[in-house]
């Protein structure tokens, strides 16, 4: 039941022709699955590389606006794409996107090695938060944007006519 509530994917996979006049291109992609998304521009990134977790409404897509500033800075950008997001195979919920973070930056490190920052937004506070507690990836610095104390206080806040702390299984803490 929190799933309908808390998460929004979209199963449309961004095309290449569409990535390619955005100027950007999927990052880790096999025949049946990617990553994230990337600049199509191989510009220097001598500050290290920052993967974004993006929030719950929208896609890696929708965050194209990161690219151009950060990467001004000296920064390499990776925009993660969650399972079920953006058309990519899998499950919502804390447990798969963490999961999937942590192999998402474990890639980026084996591919740019270090140093490397996580960027999370709203939900993605969340997944950057636990990623940070949980991996073995050094993690140089975390950015939270619009992050919230608990993801019992926000639905509560949202749904107060549900008794959500007895519905939620997913905790973000």
């Amino acid at each position: 039941m929190q799933n309908k509530f808390l998460y929004f994917p979209s199963s449309e996979v961004p095309s290449e022709r569409v990535l390619a006049s955005a100027t950007m291109k999927f990052w880790q992609k096999n025949d049946k699955d990617y990553r994230g998304l990337t600049s199509a521009t191989d510009a220097p990134a001598p500050n290290g590389t920052i993967v974004l977790f993006h929030g719950n409404g929208g896609t890696a897509f929708d965050r194209e606006f990161y690219l151009e500033p950060l990467m001004k800075l000296g920064f390499r950008v990776i925009l993660a794409e969650y399972p079920k997001y953006g058309g990519r195979p899998g499950k919502v919920g804390e447990k798969p996107f963490v999961a999937d973070g942590l192999e998402t930056i474990n890639l980026a490190y084996n591919q740019y090695g270090t140093p490397i920052y996580l960027l999370g937004e709203s939900l993605g506070c969340g997944v950057a938060a636990a990623i940070a507690k949980e991996t073995n990836v050094p993690v140089a610095g975390i950015i939270l944007i619009t992050p919230w104390d608990s993801l019992a206080s926000v639905a509560k806040s949202l749904f107060p006519f549900l008794p959500v702390r007895l519905v939620l299984t997913d905790k973000y803490d």
